[in-house]
């Protein structure tokens, strides 16, 4: 019988400098400059001090989204357990497993359990047969998803939905102007 077992924890150890708001509204203009590229009127609301749709104008901006988006003392942990015998004409494993995985960004949870079987016969000197079987079921939670967030997050973007619906949670990456869902 082999029995392994493992217990981890995983951290975020390093945070990077990130522009505010003003910064990041300095910079599209300097980008934009460069590139010689014409806002759409969306854009343009974004970056005008006198719309109320300007990014300047935010008061949802209140942490750092790193801060927010670490989970400190991600799990990691992995147990397998398999027995196998056998003689001369045949020989078996059977063994198991389970994993479970939080992950340091975001919060996600992804787990897997699996079962595997095999065992080989020798028929004649020259014929061996044998079968292989390993079933694995994994889920994955998330409270957000890759739509929702990316690894960088406009500064402008509220971290929490509290929106009328009574929905908690990361806000989505998006912002509505002029009654237009812009993301």
């Amino acid at each position: 019988m082999d029995v392994s077992a493992s217990y981890g924890i995983q951290n975020i150890n390093k945070n990077y400098d990130m522009v505010n708001v003003e910064d990041y509204v300095t910079l599209s203009r300097e980008a934009f400059t460069n590139a010689n590229f014409t806002p759409n009127q969306f854009i343009n609301a974004l970056f005008d001090e006198n719309n109320p749709a300007n990014l300047l104008g935010s008061d949802t901006y209140t942490r750092d989204w790193q801060d927010a988006a670490v989970v400190d003392n991600a799990k990691v942990q992995d147990y397998n357990i398999s027995i196998s015998g056998g003689n001369a004409k045949s020989n078996y494993m059977v063994g198991a497993g389970y994993a479970d995985q939080e992950n340091a960004v975001y919060y996600n949870r992804f787990k897997r359990y699996s079962l595997s079987i095999n065992s080989d016969h020798k028929i004649t000197d020259w014929l061996k047969m044998g079968e292989t079987f390993r079933v694995i079921y994994s889920t994955q939670d998330n409270e957000t998803s890759a739509n929702d967030l990316g690894a960088f997050v406009a500064p402008w973007q509220p971290l929490y939905d509290t929106s009328e619906n009574g929905l908690l949670g990361y806000a989505r990456t998006n912002r509505t102007i002029n009654n237009s869902n812009q993301s």
